[in-house]
């Protein structure tokens, strides 16, 4: 059949040349793929991993938030101050974090002063073996390969299909927010933003019956499992060899979630978390307790902030860590 279909002046290829023709057009296409994935993506919040190295790549300032989705649509850094960037990798664990602080000391070659460090202690299911596909280096998977599950190494490996892990990703986004517009448009956001970007949901509050119909972040268990121990080891290990100051953030939650969680038991195991880190850690600085409630009215979904929250949330961080409240917008 190869041999009737791919010819060369007018002479049939013989059956190894077409197959090696065959398998040379399959890898540039999905070279080509691979290499635009970023234009092809329209989930926001994997647009985020895939796109944070052009936050990463913003100019050095002596203080960096790192954190996850909450952080990275939450703060707005051109209403605090001129010299924080936001940098974050939504759903991440300290696992996901350690790569974010390897990518940044690669890319500035020295750290900043102060970074103010978010702990997720949800359970945030599969988000790691996301972050594998769209965020991770080939070095980051490498160091922590031993530490990953099947599932884990499959979707970094087969992140390099990228026709097919398009296909199933866009199969599972389902009626996950869509960022619609030109990869370009959300860099240049991301950038304008000093990291910042707004959350899908962020022109609306959630309504009172918001929690009866989606309960899902109500009943989320707590999980900081030993992997992720070890790793915020290694985070904490590097900013002490480097001498950068550690503030670990509060969780910001709407009120209905917080009652949920002390009810539950979430914030007990999440408070003896943190008694292990400052045991351990005894250079650690805290932000406050370890889960701050704000009214359900200034989220716009489950976990994320509105505009309205936005400032509140940056106003919060001002009074706590200092900066120029209102600084330019």
């Amino acid at each position: 059949m190869l041999n009737r279909i791919f010819t060369s002046s007018s002479k049939p290829l013989r059956a190894p040349a077409a197959w090696a023709l065959a398998a040379l057009t399959i890898l540039g296409v999905e070279a080509w793929v691979y290499a635009h994935r970023a234009d092809m993506i329209s989930d926001y919040w994997n647009k985020f991993l895939i796109n944070e190295r052009w936050a990463v790549e913003l100019p050095w300032t002596p203080r960096v938030v790192m954190g996850n989705s909450m952080q990275k649509t939450g703060l707005d850094p051109r209403r605090i101050s001129d010299d924080l960037t936001l940098l974050g990798v939504p759903g991440a664990k300290p696992t996901g974090i350690e790569m974010l602080l390897e990518r940044y000391l690669d890319t500035h070659r020295r750290g900043p002063e102060t970074l103010y460090l978010y702990i997720d202690p949800e359970d945030t299911l599969e988000q790691t073996s996301v972050i594998l596909r769209y965020f991770a280096s080939v070095s980051d998977a490498l160091r922590i390969w031993g530490e990953l599950t099947p599932y884990e190494r499959w979707a970094f490996i087969g992140r390099y299909f990228a026709t097919l892990d398009l296909r199933i990703m866009s199969r599972d986004a389902g009626s996950r927010p869509k960022f619609i517009g030109h990869n370009d448009y959300f860099i240049a956001f991301m950038k304008d933003g000093r990291g910042y970007m707004p959350a899908p949901h962020a022109g609306r509050s959630i309504d009172p019956d918001y929690f009866v119909r989606d309960p899902w972040r109500v009943t989320v268990g707590y999980s900081f499992p030993e992997r992720e121990w070890k790793a915020l080891g290694r985070v904490l290990g590097r900013c002490r060899e480097r001498g950068i100051r550690v503030v670990l953030l509060s969780t910001i939650v709407p009120r209905t979630v917080a009652k949920a969680w002390r009810e539950n038991g979430f914030v007990q195991k999440y408070d003896d978390l943190r008694t292990r880190i400052r045991q351990v850690y005894p250079e650690v600085a805290w932000e406050g307790p370890a889960v701050v409630a704000y009214p359900d009215g200034l989220f716009g979904d489950y976990g994320h902030l509105n505009t309205r929250g936005v400032r509140f949330y940056s106003s919060r961080f001002v009074r706590l860590h200092g900066g120029e409240t209102g600084a330019t917008r």
